[in-house]
């Protein structure tokens, strides 16, 4: 695990799974600290049910996380309700429903449209994790850090970018 930022209590680059915080966590946090945080029983949130979203989202689905799902476009999220998905009619709502909130959106301005101005971050219960996976390059995370840093220091943001191809994924991971 890596620290996005000296000093930052609420952002770190992982490369493991939500459930699997193998390493040293920052802040005092151990690694069961953050599994007692993303209990079995937690719904996730998926916003942004793009290529990598969807296939993140069902992934979710076939191991029985309760997940709600949003998208701009809400004709993506129907597959996902066919295998048990909850849609949610704003990314405010989708945070009300989830303490777990993932996103997978195209690029910073995205991000911070999702966290600012359709509510959310301030959506977010007291002590939810935020998992960040949008490849939004460092002035990008930097924005997104300094918003969570300012608005809710209590929320836990994980800065886990991914990046990549449909192509590139495994089969059956959609």
């Amino acid at each position: 695990m890596q620290a996005t930022r000296q000093g930052a209590d609420i952002a770190f680059n992982v490369g493991s799974a939500l459930r699997d915080c193998s390493t040293a966590c920052r802040g005092g946090r151990t690694s069961a600290d953050i599994r007692a945080m993303a209990g079995a029983n937690d719904r996730v949130a998926f916003l942004g049910i793009g290529t990598m979203g969807h296939g993140m989202a069902a992934s979710a689905l076939r191991a029985g996380i309760q997940t709600v799902v949003w998208d701009r476009h809400p004709e993506k999220t129907a597959s996902l309700v066919e295998r048990g998905a909850t849609v949610a009619d704003s990314p405010a709502d989708a945070a009300r429903q989830a303490r777990i909130v993932v996103t997978m959106v195209p690029d910073a301005d995205a991000v911070l449209s999702l966290a600012r101005d359709q509510g959310m971050l301030a959506a977010l219960a007291q002590g939810a994790i935020w998992a960040q996976m949008s490849t939004i390059g460092l002035a990008g995370i930097g924005d997104v850090i300094d918003l969570v840093t300012r608005d809710r220091p209590e929320v836990l943001l994980l800065d886990a970018p991914v990046s990549g191809l449909a192509k590139m994924r495994p089969s059956g991971a959609s």
